[in-house]
């Protein structure tokens, strides 16, 4: 829980000193600030969510690459090579 608080925070931070920095957002709108406050509060929620989607990507990625690492083995032909005896002309 330490880690998802001090991520929110620090993306907090960063969205805030964004928003200082930038000349052209307005310091005095209040939907500029909730969009900082919510944007902070489900940091908690779409981190968790990311990693999932992440974690179900690679898996099938992996799944896909297995499936066509056997069509591979299955589909490939050996060549079997006879060695040639040299003669003397």
């Amino acid at each position: 829980m330490t880690f998802y608080l001090s991520g929110a925070g620090v993306y907090g931070l960063f969205l805030l000193f964004s928003k200082i920095s930038d000349r052209e957002c307005s310091k005095t709108d209040l939907r500029s600030w909730l969009v900082l406050i919510v944007a902070s509060t489900f940091w908690i929620v779409v981190l968790p969510l990311s990693s999932i989607e992440l974690i179900a990507k690679a898996k099938s990625k992996r799944d896909r690459q297995l499936d066509e690492g056997e069509m591979r083995e299955e589909n490939t032909l050996q060549i079997k090579t006879i060695p040639v005896q040299e003669t003397a002309f």
